[in-house]
């Protein structure tokens, strides 16, 4: 089992707007959303982080091509990056 965490720096005072995009998205792709959704309570303000739990990163990767290339949701993730200043993404082995 592995953790994905997607960590999103955005622009000041955008943390409410993308919760609000994040919550659409969940609407829409119900099957893949993140396990968890934190934003910030100490360290860089406007924090956002979106993290997964997959079987493997092959499972990973095919849900990521899956919903990715799903035409409701690129206007809410283009909206979200939109808000975003950089990001990163750690993947971790769940032990």
């Amino acid at each position: 089992m592995i953790v994905i965490r997607n960590t999103f720096q955005l622009q000041f005072g955008k943390a409410k707007e993308a919760k609000a995009i994040i919550q659409q998205i969940r609407s829409i792709e119900k099957a893949h959303s993140p396990t968890r959704v934190m934003t910030d309570l100490t360290g860089p303000f406007f924090t956002l982080v979106l993290e997964f739990e997959e079987e493997s990163l092959s499972t990973w990767e095919k849900r990521q091509q899956e919903t990715l290339g799903q035409a409701a949701l690129r206007p809410l993730f283009e909206s979200l990056y939109a808000l975003t200043l950089s990001g990163h993404r750690e993947i971790f082995n769940l032990v």
